[in-house]
C-alpha cells in the first residue's frame, strides 16, 4: 500500500495524530539483528518530517516487541496506542490496500519509503519462498534527522540500509570483504556489493580505505550498492 495515501487518510480522519506519528519518541526492537555496537532497540518515527521528501515506516510487531522486552524504554502513551490502532485499521482496508499475486519467476520492485508491504505469514506452512534484494541507489533521497539512529547517515545520495547482525566471525568478515568490488569509470566511482550479510553506510568508507581508493569529500553519492538479506 502507499504510505503517502495512508498519511493523507490519517490527516483526513485524525489530523491531531500526525504530530504523534512524526515524533521521534517511538522505540522499536532490532529483533536481535543489531550489530555488536548497537543497543537492542532503536528510535524511529512512523512518518518522517522532512519538508520536501516523504518517508514512512511502520512495523507494529517491532514496536510491541520493544515494549515487551525492554523495561528501560518509555511506555507507549495512550495517544500513541490510539495512533497505532488507527493504522492497523486503515492499512488492510480495501480503500488503501492493494493485493497482488506473485508467481514463480516474478520480480517486484518497491520503494520502501513510500510503500508499506506485508512481509510473511507466521504459520510455517503458509510461508513464501522469496529471494529478497535491498537496492540502494546513488539518487537516494535525504532523510529527516530522526532517521539517523537507524540509517546512520541521512544525506541524499548515500549508500545505506540493512542490518549487519551480531554473528560476526572472522569467516564472516572474510566473506564480506570478498564480496565487494569498486570500479572507477572516469571520474565517477561505483561500489557494488552483494552479500549474505548486511551493510551500513558507515562501513563504505572502510571498504574504500582497505582497497586504497579515494574516499575524501562527499563520494557517497557515487556509490551504487546492492545486497541480499540472509
Amino acid at each position: 500500500m502507499s504510505s503517502i495515501a495512508l498519511y493523507d487518510k490519517v490527516h483526513e480522519l485524525r489530523p491531531d495524530l500526525i504530530p504523534v506519528l512524526k515524533s521521534p519518541d517511538w522505540f522499536h526492537t532490532w529483533s536481535n539483528a543489531q550489530d555488536l555496537f548497537q543497543p537492542p532497540w532503536f528510535r524511529y518515527p512512523i512518518f518522517g518530517d522532512h519538508p520536501q521528501y516523504f518517508a514512512a515506516g511502520a512495523n507494529r510487531k517491532n514496536t510491541d516487541g520493544a515494549q515487551r522486552d525492554f523495561s528501560e524504554i518509555p511506555r507507549l502513551t495512550p495517544i500513541q496506542v490510539e495512533a497505532l490502532d488507527l493504522l492497523d485499521k486503515l492499512m488492510p482496508s480495501d480503500e488503501l490496500c492493494y493485493s497482488m499475486e506473485l508467481e514463480r519467476g516474478d520480480m517486484q520492485l518497491l520503494d520502501s519509503f513510500v510503500t508499506l508491504h506485508f512481509k510473511d505469514y507466521e504459520d510455517p506452512d503458509d510461508k513464501r519462498h522469496l529471494m529478497r534484494l535491498w537496492l540502494s541507489v546513488p539518487t537516494s533521497q535525504p532523510f529527516p534527522p530522526a532517521f539517523a539512529e537507524f540509517w546512520g547517515d541521512i544525506r541524499a545520495g548515500l549508500v545505506r540500509g540493512g542490518v549487519r547482525g551480531n554473528a560476526i566471525t572472522p569467516q564472516f568478515l572474510a566473506y564480506e570483504k570478498g564480496q565487494t568490488w569498486c570500479i572507477s569509470p572516469g571520474n565517477r566511482s561505483i561500489a557494488l556489493r552483494i552479500s549474505r550479510g548486511s551493510w551500513r553506510s558507515m562501513r563504505c568508507e572502510r571498504v574504500w580505505e582497505e582497497r586504497g581508493l579515494r574516499s575524501e569529500g562527499d563520494t557517497g553519492g557515487d556509490y551504487l550498492f546492492f545486497f541480499a538479506t540472509r
